[in-house]
């Protein structure tokens, strides 16, 4: 939508900038040919007009920052010094071309209220001319009724314009706005994929970490397993050295007691041999 707006505004820049310099070179004219032929009130009338569109450009479009309002203003300027042109100079044929000039320049932006106003500031402007201005003379009288006939046609000829032009604006500002939503649909799930994206290679990274860290517990774990291993060999080196010294201890045992055994029965057997050997 902005960009849309922006290229009415540049449109808009454009256009008032080319109805200025174009009518301001109109005036440019005819005030160095007033003061060639020594008229001054005519040539400041030129002058003046021309300031006054200056003024009204730059208040417009620098100080209100309004470009839009220019058309306006532009038309109800031209439209009343074209007026008191007739009213106080006499006028003259010329206001005719005029009203025709600025009928063309009223159509210039295809808005509709800019050319209505237009169309009757321009029918206004030959109607005094007809009245009050040379129009009113012969031969122009005779030629009144074909200059309004050639006049509403001109005026259905750029209003048939007008439209089309506006029918092709809408459908290129409904296109600029699909393009639009389009490129934000777009831009969406381009920072959605991004964002998908960026978690997926955080939890791969998080994944990795959990990874390291578990082949390090594991490196641990295998460690440890491996002490108690080398433990449990020293502990059955042990327990084997232990059966050994008891059966070790058990034989020695085994032989003292056979050694008492035998003592013993030969401390039975001497006193029976003493006296067998006393009765002797």
């Amino acid at each position: 939508m902005d960009s849309v707006k922006g290229m009415v505004l540049k449109d808009y820049k454009l256009k008032n900038k080319m109805m200025l310099i174009i009518y301001s070179i109109s005036l440019l004219v005819g005030m160095s040919l007033a003061f060639v032929r020594a008229d001054i009130q005519l040539g400041l009338y030129y002058f003046s007009q021309m300031i006054v569109l200056i003024a009204a450009f730059i208040i417009v479009s620098y100080i209100v920052n309004k470009i839009e309002l220019f058309p306006y203003f532009y038309t109800l300027i031209v439209a009343t010094y074209t007026i008191s042109f007739t009213l106080f100079f006499g006028g003259g044929f010329s206001v005719i071309f005029i009203a025709f000039f600025y009928l063309l320049f009223s159509s210039f932006h295809y808005r509709y209220s800019v050319y209505g106003i237009g169309l009757i500031m321009g029918l206004i402007m030959m109607v005094v001319e007809f009245n009050l201005g040379e129009a009113q003379q012969e031969p122009f009288v005779s030629l009144q009724p074909f200059v309004l006939l050639i006049y509403l046609l001109f005026s259905l000829v750029l209003f048939g314009m007008i439209r089309i032009n506006q029918k092709q604006f809408t459908s290129m500002q409904e296109m600029f706005k699909n393009e639009e939503k389009k490129s934000i649909e777009e831009t969406g799930q381009k920072m959605f994929l991004f964002n998908g994206l960026t978690d997926i290679t955080e939890n791969v990274v998080q994944t990795k970490g959990k990874l390291q860290t578990n082949l390090e517990s594991q490196t641990e774990m295998a460690t440890a397993i491996n002490q108690i291993a080398a433990g449990s060999q020293t502990q059955s080196e042990q327990v084997v050295d232990i059966s050994m010294n008891a059966q070790t201890t058990l034989s020695m045992m085994k032989h003292l007691n056979e050694q008492s055994v035998s003592l013993k029965n030969k401390r039975v057997q001497l006193p029976i041999k003493l006296a067998k050997d006393r009765s002797l």
